[in-house]
């Protein structure tokens, strides 16, 4: 869900780590569950209208 907004939204995994000072394979476990980061939480909640919790 969270590649598909981030896909309807144009916005590459690169540009999403680089808004949030994080390295791209630090997203990518982001994305798939692997970790956990409050501040990225926050971020797809309100810009891509994602909820985590219901992942």
């Amino acid at each position: 869900m969270i590649r598909f907004k981030m896909l309807q939204k144009n916005m590459p995994q690169k540009m999403l780590a680089k808004r949030l000072n994080l390295t791209e394979s630090y997203i990518s476990k982001l994305i798939t569950g692997e970790r956990y980061n409050q501040d990225f939480e926050r971020y797809i909640i309100h810009i891509l209208d994602v909820n985590y919790c219901c992942l």
